[in-house]
């Protein structure tokens, strides 16, 4: 099963107060870490967990105003 990063998981990063420039950090952060999966066996690998980790890995740095 692939894994596309999905609109969901970004409003909930904007809606955390996650500023701009760090949710596209954070996208090429999973973007690279999905392109490594699929590498090295994306079909015995649980995309969406690795994806969705890369994606919220900044997550706990946020401050909400």
């Amino acid at each position: 099963m692939t894994y596309a990063i999905n609109n969901a998981d970004l409003d909930l990063l904007s809606n955390a107060c996650v500023p701009d420039g760090d949710i596209r950090h954070c996208v090429k952060v999973a973007e690279k870490a999905l392109e490594i999966v699929r590498r090295i066996g994306g079909s015995v690998i649980n995309q969406e967990l690795v994806g969705r980790g890369a994606l919220f890995h900044d997550l706990g740095k946020t401050k909400n105003p």
